[in-house]
């Protein structure tokens, strides 16, 4: 009896390790496998960031070229306006402002009375009329 019970041992064990081992196998080649899938998709996504990096870059200086050429173009603008009124010329994003020019503000000082008393026009020509 000694040997059948050798032999069933060993036909049971047989039958486990036939049923396992390809379970195994399989199981660890279907990790390996998701690995080198994972790997993989790492390096496409690296990949598809350093073109998204560089795309920027040419984008980043593309926009820094407009801009100084746009600075450029507002610079000529304003040397222009100034060479044809005589005026300093305060630029804005989209509009021209001229500034007052330092000769009509003594004009204004001689148009509006005596600034120098608090006195406005209205209350020069109230006070020489004498009302109040």
């Amino acid at each position: 009896m000694g040997v059948s019970r050798q032999v069933t041992l060993t036909l049971a064990t047989v039958t486990v390790l036939a049923g396992v081992l390809p379970g195994f196998a399989g199981y660890a080649t279907a990790k390996f496998e998701a690995l080198d899938r994972a790997h993989r998709q790492v390096l496409r996504l690296q990949a598809q960031l350093s073109a998204a990096q560089e795309a920027a870059k040419e984008v980043a200086k593309e926009a820094a070229r407009d801009a100084a050429r746009q600075a450029a173009q507002e610079q000529e603008l304003q040397d222009q306006l100034e060479q044809r009124e005589g005026l300093p010329v305060a630029l804005t994003e989209s509009s021209l402002e001229p500034l007052i020019p330092l000769h009509d503000r003594g004009q204004d000082r001689q148009k509006g009375g005596s600034r120098r008393s608090g006195r406005s026009a209205g209350q020069s020509a109230d006070a020489a009329t004498g009302s109040p």
